[in-house]
């Protein structure tokens, strides 16, 4: 279902800041489990496209910063809620 298509990993273990990546339209972005997290065979895929939120919180709040600032940057992601994943 990805094609081509690279996602974003929006996780604990990040190594971007939420802010940082150059989000386009079409991307796709995943949210890990607030308790499993993200796959780590994920992590290994695409290291350099995970992603962080300095600060601790709810995760429907760090879901919600997230969108916001891809909205801002005037593109329109793909969404795949983390709680999806098995």
């Amino acid at each position: 279902w990805l094609g081509e298509r690279k996602p974003w990993l929006i996780t604990k273990r990040g190594r971007l800041r939420y802010d940082q990546p150059p989000y386009a339209d079409g991307d796709v972005l995943i949210f890990g489990n607030e308790t499993k997290g993200l796959p780590q065979d994920w992590h290994d895929r695409w290291p350099e496209r995970t992603v962080f939120i300095p600060i601790p919180g709810h995760p429907h709040n760090c879901r919600g910063m997230v969108i916001t600032e891809v909205y801002s940057a005037d593109t329109w992601p793909v969404l795949l809620n983390g709680y999806w994943i098995n």
